[in-house]
């Protein structure tokens, strides 16, 4: 787990470059995403972004639990049934079903502004 941690704080850095510690975060306020730059907007929650959890190829969000190669999977492929469709953990605030690592470590989705 200690591995993923390191991941995510890797990509996130990536994604954050030129923050350099100021105290105001490098947001982009006209780009569409009421959520932090690391975090995407799904039902109502800004979560980690799939694309930084699992790469460009589950990049779409489809629920708490799953981030897919695209928006619709069939049954079989999103469990996993030959090629598997979408990565997807179950756990609360754990797994995919994490806010963006700004919130800090483990820290569960929240409404776009909190």
């Amino acid at each position: 787990q200690a591995s993923v941690v390191a991941a995510l704080h890797a990509a996130t850095n990536t994604e954050l470059e030129g923050y350099n510690g100021v105290v105001k975060p490098a947001e982009d306020v006209h780009d569409g995403n009421p959520c932090a730059a690391d975090e995407e907007l799904h039902a109502g929650l800004c979560y980690q972004k799939c694309s930084l959890l699992h790469g460009v190829q589950y990049q779409v969000r489809q629920s708490a639990f799953a981030c897919c190669e695209k928006m619709t999977c069939s049954a079989i492929t999103f469990f996993g049934i030959g090629k598997a469709c979408c990565k997807t953990t179950v756990g609360m605030c754990t797994g995919n079903d994490i806010a963006g690592l700004r919130e800090g470590e483990k820290a569960c989705p929240h409404k776009p502004g909190a």
